[in-house]
């Protein structure tokens, strides 16, 4: 079956592994996630650390896998963006600089805030645009790849 078909077929469970890839980037900032489906249709994630640039070879010449996205949130810190977001009065009037009990959160609620702020953003419409929008892409660039392939062959031939 063709790459394209197959993250045709399995756009649901590409799109359930994107959330948590990201999910798991905004966890640990210093790896970074690849998504991919491989030759047998089944999704699935790497985590590496951020901007290294190995990979896995595979033995088995039928089998491969085709990378979707990669997610990396390195130097990013969710719960400092959510923690203080909404926060109006986030800043001392008199110095502009943050209040000092902004910063001191305790590690159960950085825990609940990182909690909530990741399942808010996985889940908010503008990621789910953005997940389908990555796996049209995928879609696009296999179709293309697949052609260069079976021109390839004709030419071989």
């Amino acid at each position: 079956m063709k790459i394209s078909e197959l993250i045709r077929e399995n756009t649901e469970n590409l799109i359930d592994t994107m959330k948590k890839a990201e999910a798991a980037s905004y966890r640990n900032t210093s790896c970074e996630y690849r998504v991919y489906i491989d030759s047998e249709g089944e999704c699935g994630y790497e985590e590496w650390v951020a901007g290294d640039g190995g990979w896995f070879e595979f033995t088995d010449p039928y089998y491969d896998r085709y990378y979707i996205h990669t997610f990396n949130k390195q130097y990013y810190d969710i719960v400092r963006d959510w923690w203080l977001a909404d926060d109006d009065d986030e800043l001392d009037e008199d110095d502009d600089e943050l209040d000092e009990d902004d910063d001191e959160l305790d590690e159960d609620d950085r825990e609940a805030i990182m909690e909530e702020a990741i399942e808010a953003a996985i889940n908010s419409s503008e990621a789910l645009y953005g997940y389908e929008e990555i796996i049209e892409y995928a879609i696009r660039d296999a179709i293309e790849a697949e052609r260069e392939a079976e021109e390839e062959n004709e030419r071989d031939w």
